[in-house]
């Protein structure tokens, strides 16, 4: 299993970098897994408590690594600091070749963090903008009028 993974992330890599951020790539293939925590299920409650939370930790680290790697704005306390936030956004993307898909994303501030994204995507040689904006809850399909 472990060959498999490697030789799924060097395909990746192949790809050089006008195709992939191979930062990020590299990073993403660190992903800290729970066995690196020498966590076992068939530990005791306290002892798979302490390894759930170790575990929990390097996850944490990993993700705030990857989040910069990303364009993540800066953080505090897991938390957007105050003013840069007017960048910062939620959602979910879906990604089918060489397309990808937001289809939904809140913004803190839409007047800002809309061009903040479209900002990333262009530096990251994304082309062919397309978007349709809703407001409250018609995004979820609700009727306001």
């Amino acid at each position: 299993m472990e060959e498999t993974r490697k030789r799924h992330w060097q395909e990746i890599k192949d790809e050089g970098p006008e195709a992939v951020d191979l930062k990020i790539v590299d990073l993403y293939a660190q992903r800290p897994e729970r066995r690196d925590t020498g966590l076992d299920l068939d530990d005791d409650k306290e002892k798979q408590a302490k390894g759930f939370e170790q575990y929990a930790k390097l996850l944490e680290k990993w993700d705030l690594q990857l989040g910069e790697g990303m364009g993540q704005i800066p953080s505090a306390k897991g938390r957007p600091r105050p003013g840069p936030d007017r960048f910062s956004c939620s959602g979910f993307a879906i990604q089918a070749a060489l397309l990808i898909r937001f289809n939904a994303m809140v913004f803190v501030r839409p007047a800002e963090g809309a061009p903040a994204v479209v900002d990333w995507l262009r530096n990251r040689r994304c082309v062919d903008f397309k978007y349709d904006f809703h407001t409250g809850g018609d995004m979820l399909g609700d009727d306001l009028d």
